[in-house]
């Protein structure tokens, strides 16, 4: 586990060589825009709550395959449509 919350973090990067980590907390941030995530496979809970991200990848669903846990509570997003194919809403 990674506990990046509350550090002013405008940018998520270097990440890429966690490919064991199962959960990332980087909620309460300056995070505009979810990037350089697609090499943590093994990543089951995410925690982006409290940002400023407007719009989610659609290649979150594809590559992060182990994610069960995605909390974008408290950000700017304006629609979750193209998700829906990737994960069980309910």
């Amino acid at each position: 586990m990674l506990n990046l919350s509350k550090n002013a973090i405008e940018k998520i990067e270097k990440l890429d060589k966690l490919t064991r980590l199962r959960e990332l907390n980087l909620s309460f941030n300056c995070i505009a825009k979810i990037e350089h995530l697609e090499a943590l496979t093994s990543l089951q809970v995410l925690n982006l709550s409290g940002n400023k991200i407007q719009t989610i990848p659609p290649w979150i669903g594809r590559k992060l395959k182990a994610l069960r846990i995605f909390n974008v509570a408290r950000n700017r997003i304006q629609t979750v449509s193209s998700l829906l194919a990737y994960f069980s809403v309910g």
